[in-house]
């Protein structure tokens, strides 16, 4: 039953992206702007209504978006700050593990958890306050760096949708064939792999030269606003 709905949401908000995207080309065809909003007059209210809401949405994800970005900083700063310090051999465990520990420690990274969090109330309120100006200060330099929101999709389609919706689940999947296919033969399973990974080759490639692409464009509008 979840399997249905998780499809039909799915399938829903592509419906409604390709209908938002076809209407407002339609609209502007070769006109339309990397964002939409910049097309209509400024004298529109309902438009204005709608820039309201794109910028209200926008500010309030900022700190959604920081607190798990810096938490995942903290797990891995002190995971290998930790490391260096005793000279133990942690640095080559994983950071989530799905194998109980003896001694009742609890599976799936909680133990790891914990012992990040202990160790982010240790730290101290300067590191913790740099750290987050240095987070929003980023955004912020790239917010105003770069010229346009269609360059920031543009390459973060090239890099990070490329490595969460292909890359990952093929190498996930390349490790657990062998588990899954216990009945197949290893002509078969060696088969699959080397599609996989030819696959990935592919995407990969694909993503690098999107990638590229943005970012010359991005380093010519800079260079051409520098001039100006």
């Amino acid at each position: 039953r979840m399997k249905k709905v998780t499809q039909r949401a799915v399938c829903l908000e592509v419906a409604l992206y390709i209908l938002v995207a076809s209407s407002g080309y339609l609209m502007f065809h070769q006109d339309t702007a990397g964002n939409i909003l910049l097309n209509f007059p400024a004298s529109d209210v309902l438009m204005n209504v709608g820039k309201a809401g794109v910028a209200c949405a926008l500010t309030a994800s900022l700190p959604l978006c920081l607190h798990p970005a810096r938490e995942n900083f903290y797990l891995l700063f002190f995971k290998f700050s930790a490391q260096f310090r005793r000279g133990s051999d942690e640095i080559g465990k994983p950071l989530l593990s799905n194998t109980p520990g003896h001694s009742g420690t609890p599976p799936f990274g909680v133990s790891q958890r914990r012992a990040a969090e202990k160790q982010q109330q240790e730290a101290s309120l300067l590191f913790h306050i740099c750290v987050t100006l240095c987070m929003m200060g980023g955004a912020l330099i790239l917010a105003l760096k770069v010229p346009g929101v269609s360059v920031v999709f543009s390459f973060l389609g090239a890099t990070a949708c490329v490595i969460i919706c292909y890359a990952l689940p093929i190498m996930m999947y390349v490790e657990v064939i062998e588990q899954r296919n216990m009945l197949s033969s290893r002509t078969c399973i060696w088969l699959q792999k080397i599609g996989l990974w030819a696959l990935l080759t592919v995407l990969v490639g694909i993503g690098a030269v999107s990638a590229s692409d943005s970012l010359s464009q991005v380093v010519a509008m800079i260079s051409i606003g520098n001039q100006n």
